[in-house]
């Protein structure tokens, strides 16, 4: 890796940059604003609205989640209140710190920089998790932190006190923030190790680099020697499973492209062949840097792009307590689109290609984020107010509430509408654990009976409301948000 002294922008690069990062703020704070919050972002607002830290720690324990983006999200919520916009602000903060690190990235090592910083800024997936309030932007925005530290510890002239350090911070930082850094940091070890086998340049890197990680490490240790072996002893399962090694590989084209199915039939398969022509570019651009001779360079983007997704997917498949899915290979991301700004650079067609891949990308993520919530929760709890008549009975159950100590979409959207909307308001009941009733026959005799939640088919509740109610209806909101209304003959 040659160091680039200087990350000043020509002024017409500077420009484009700025219009990049301006589509990409607009895109993410109207995502943001006006998206309801999906399952997960509920278990994150959970944990940040504890009473306290120490109420939050103690929650922790019977998780299974690192603390870093949980404190973030508690902290917007303390400065900025409760609303979606509040609690998604500090990972839309994430993703366009990550865009300007992607561009002096591109810059320190020789990558067209406004096609990368684009490829990252407007990549559809990176926006979707930018702008939920979780740890995966975060978790991201630490591997590009690292990746351009790792930029500034070169064998040209004396390594600099700051690159130490800030390599340091981001990957105590990503271990601190997903499990799932576990393996960057075993894959940036690796490539480290490589690069120090292929010549000087490689063992200076790793001499100055080793220190940092040792570091790192020191930093979470107590974190990974007293909560987390508590976390492993809840056995609480992963928080998805696929059908890993396989999707790995699903996983490089998912990082360019998120939600294909919003651009219909024809623009899908349009949307899948430019994901495939990214990742054939990134996959071009380390073989022509490792051609170049800058081996530590293509070492280590093989390694944190195209490795470590493949790696994870044969680990969750030999050991599925650890769980696969594609948003935790979001760090990636960084890495994939340094290599794919290096194969575009590659010849006029390669270069055009990764143009028509960047500009489908931004009307992926312009589709995106005009359409529905993939979770509609707030759809749900509206239609439940909008439709509610005397006599019924509402009962809230939630998937994921049955297994992680988490809110519901209720407990949030419900205060909110009943502020709205005049009454009469709703006033649910609750299903007991794995969504049955203490007594069946509370049941019997109701006008209607309403259960709102998520992933509803197979919950007892329903099997024992289907055994008295022979009329069933299914209102939908995205994917698996549902109410179900039954009554006891078809009128309605």
């Amino acid at each position: 890796m040659d160091r680039v002294e200087h990350d000043r922008h020509p002024p017409r690069t500077r420009l484009l940059l700025g219009l990049v990062c301006a589509l990409q703020l607009a895109l993410a704070l109207w995502g943001a604003a006006h998206k309801s919050l999906v399952q997960d972002e509920l278990h994150t607002h959970f944990h940040a609205s504890a009473a306290s830290l120490a109420e939050l720690f103690d929650d922790l324990q019977r998780d299974n989640h690192p603390p870093l983006g949980f404190l973030m999200v508690r902290a917007s919520r303390g400065l900025l209140g409760d609303s979606e916009l509040a609690l998604r602000a500090p990972m839309i903060l994430c993703g366009l710190v990550g865009t300007l690190l992607v561009a002096r990235l591109c810059r320190r090592l020789g990558a067209p920089v406004v096609l990368g910083t684009a490829a990252w800024a407007l990549s559809s997936t990176q926006l979707e998790f930018s702008t939920q309030s979780r740890m995966y932007a975060l978790s991201a925005l630490c591997c590009a932190g690292a990746l351009y530290a790792l930029a500034g510890l070169v064998d040209v002239g004396p390594a600099r006190p700051r690159d130490r350090a800030e390599l340091a911070l981001w990957v105590a930082a990503g271990l601190l923030t997903h499990y799932y850094w576990l393996f960057y940091a075993a894959a940036l070890a690796l490539a480290l190790l490589l690069a120090a086998g292929l010549g000087p340049r490689g063992r200076t890197l790793l001499a100055r680099a080793w220190p940092s990680g040792v570091v790192a490490g020191l930093a979470c240790l107590p974190w990974y020697l007293t909560t987390f072996p508590a976390q492993l002893a809840s056995g609480l399962p992963p928080g998805m499973v696929r059908d890993a090694p396989l999707d790995a590989f699903e996983a490089w084209l998912r990082l360019f492209v998120w939600n294909v199915s919003v651009g219909g039939p024809v623009l899908r398969v349009v949307f899948v062949a430019a994901a495939l022509a990214a990742v054939l570019l990134a996959g071009l651009g380390v073989v022509h840097t490792w051609r170049r001779g800058q081996h530590g360079r293509a070492l280590l983007v093989a390694s944190l792009g195209f490795l470590v997704p493949l790696g994870a997917g044969g680990a969750a498949a030999a050991w599925g307590r650890m769980g696969f899915n594609w948003n935790y290979v979001l760090p990636s991301l960084p890495p994939m689109v340094l290599a794919f700004a290096w194969g575009a650079a590659a010849g006029p067609g390669a270069r055009l290609a990764g143009r028509l891949a960047v500009a489908l990308g931004a009307l992926l993520s312009t589709l995106n984020a005009f359409a529905p919530a993939s979770e509609d929760h707030r759809a749900a709890v509206r239609w439940v107010f909008e439709h509610w008549r005397a006599g019924d009975v509402l009962y809230v159950a939630e998937l994921q509430g049955q297994v992680f100590r988490q809110g519901l979409a209720w407990d949030y959207y419900a205060p909110r509408l009943a502020r709205e909307l005049p009454p009469p308001h709703p006033v649910p009941r609750r299903a007991t654990l794995w969504f049955d009733v203490e007594d069946p026959a509370e049941l019997d005799g109701h006008a209607r009976v309403l259960v709102q939640g998520k992933v509803t088919e197979g919950m007892a509740l329903v099997a024992h409301l289907r055994e008295r109610y022979p009329d069933e209806s299914l209102e939908t909101f995205g994917w698996g948000v549902e109410v179900r209304v039954f009554r006891p003959d078809e009128s309605r």
